[in-house]
């Protein structure tokens, strides 16, 4: 059975992801019997798909102005349920006073208990708002402990679009806390992650036959990314992934063959991977 590439395009941001990989030509004719990926390999690659969506919903939405923060308790943990009140009331108090400097709360949030000590505590990314939180106290107060009896623990911290610290992507910045977000075993809450509403989505372009197969066979086999750069001027190119797949094997997508993804960012961007602004 023939097969061409298809091409998905992720804009998010300042950042872009491309995915090139094979999809099969149906013919008419005697139907023959579909491959099914075991449950344990579908559900890795549907993780691993859930941690990029929630990567490219951090780069739509939030720059290096923005902030990372672990809410935790004083003494005694709530249990997972009163925690999930906590952290809603939490947000209607930190919408209300965004609301009231004239700026428009946007959050993600996800609950866990510690892998160590069991405590339950959350983790936010949430967007600046100048007049309140460049006051270094501005979470710890509004935290207040969950509105529990205790004294209020906040880290935040600006969020990182950073390597990793030996120089590799995928250990740093928004790629790590995406990582540590969705992999994590700890959660006892339906969703992995919670979000505000008014989060822009990333742009999704699909298409077949925009790239030919004898062209990504040479990026593959050359390793040579001239043609590539040529495809996005706008952009540089900060990492390229090249995974050969067979459907049985754990962790494969449903189909087999080549995989390319691409990492992007733009050159115009106005911070970038290395931390710190332009």
């Amino acid at each position: 059975m023939a097969t061409r590439v298809k091409q998905v395009e992720i804009t998010a941001g300042d950042y872009m992801r491309v995915h090139w990989f094979p999809v099969r030509n149906y013919h008419r004719g005697r139907r023959t019997k579909q491959f099914r990926p075991s449950s344990a390999a579908q559900e890795k690659y549907n993780q691993k798909r859930r941690e990029l969506h929630l990567r490219d919903l951090l780069h739509a939405n939030f720059t290096d102005l923005d902030f990372a923060c672990r809410l935790s308790y004083d003494g005694e943990s709530p249990d997972i349920e009163a925690a999930q009140g906590c952290i809603r009331r939490f947000l209607r108090r930190l919408k209300r006073a965004y609301k009231r400097a004239g700026v428009e709360l946007k959050y993600i949030y996800c609950t866990e208990r510690g892998k160590h000590g069991g405590r339950v505590h959350h983790h936010l990314v949430v967007n600046a708002c100048p007049a309140l939180t460049d006051n270094p106290y501005f979470f710890r107060r509004m935290w207040n402990n969950g509105g529990l009896p205790g004294k209020s623990y906040v880290y935040a911290a600006p969020l990182e679009f950073a390597c990793g610290k030996d120089g590799d992507y995928e250990d740093g910045g928004l790629t790590g806390l995406s990582k540590y977000i969705i992999y994590d075993k700890q959660k006892e809450t339906d969703k992995q992650y919670s979000r505000s509403r008014n989060l822009v989505e990333p742009q999704v372009h699909e298409s077949i036959g925009a790239i030919s197969r004898a062209a990504v066979d040479r990026i593959v086999e050359t390793g040579d990314l001239t043609e590539l750069a040529a495809r996005y001027p706008d952009y540089d190119i900060y990492k390229t992934q090249i995974d050969s797949f067979d459907a049985a094997d754990p962790g494969a997508p449903p189909m087999s063959g080549t995989f390319v993804t691409v990492f992007l960012c733009r050159k115009a961007m106005t911070y970038n991977i290395t931390g710190g602004r332009r």
